[in-house]
């Protein structure tokens, strides 16, 4: 009975009984610091082609958000229509406590979904119940924790901040049972982000305050509307 030998399977990596395999590895044993430098050079190749695409996309991303208005706080952004309404809180229910005109330059330091929050121009005037201050010389002081800051006289108004035992806050005016104080840094209003646009990173000359506004009429009063939205 004859015995079949069996074929053994050709190696993949090479033709012509490994011929070709032979020279490859003949090549590495004849230049070993050429073989590690080719090698080398391929993988320094992928990142830094990454990176360059990366540096080659980001800004033209960049420019866009600017573009459509819709780039991360903080930034100074640009009102781009009159009387464009100031709310206590980020919906269209929320009183209108102020309305900036056009070309006004506000700092923007939040967002939430399509609003931005903005720090309060000196002329805006918000509200603290009188039994959690006490005043002297024009001057007051909070009593208590967590105690609410309001948009109007009376606690129907949107609370927008909440201030800490003894933190001091300036007196405007006293209204019975409420007390008028100027914006402590904590409070913030809202602004549709359909009427504000990129203008820069940094504060407009130097006081994040100035800006070119007109206040709304019957901005303190519950339900008040000003002008159409914006």
């Amino acid at each position: 009975m004859s015995r079949v030998a069996s074929a053994r399977p050709p190696d993949p990596r090479s033709d012509d009984d490994g011929v070709s395999l032979w020279i490859r590895r003949r090549r590495r044993s004849l230049d070993p610091a050429a073989w590690r430098s080719q090698r080398g050079s391929r993988g320094i190749l992928k990142p830094a082609l990454i990176s360059l695409l990366v540096l080659w996309f980001a800004p033209v991303g960049f420019a866009e958000q600017q573009a459509s208005g819709s780039a991360d706080p903080p930034f100074v952004g640009l009102v781009t229509a009159d009387r464009v309404n100031l709310r206590a809180r980020h919906s269209l229910s929320s009183e209108v406590i102020f309305q900036f005109s056009k070309g006004s330059k506000i700092l923007v330091v939040a967002k939430e979904g399509s609003w931005y929050g903005v720090e309060l121009p000196s002329e805006v005037s918000v509200y603290v119940a009188r039994p959690f201050l006490s005043i002297e010389d024009g001057k007051g002081r909070v009593k208590g924790n967590r105690v609410r800051v309001r948009a109007g006289a009376g606690q129907a108004f949107t609370s927008m901040a909440l201030l800490k035992d003894q933190e001091e806050v300036v007196i405007r005016q006293v209204v019975g049972e409420w007390v008028k104080i100027q914006p402590p840094g904590s409070c913030r209003g809202w602004v549709s982000q359909a009427y504000l646009t990129f203008l820069e990173r940094k504060s407009p000359d130097g006081d994040d305050r100035t800006v070119s506004t007109a206040p709304a009429e019957g901005s303190q009063s519950s339900g008040s509307q000003g002008a159409p939205e914006r």
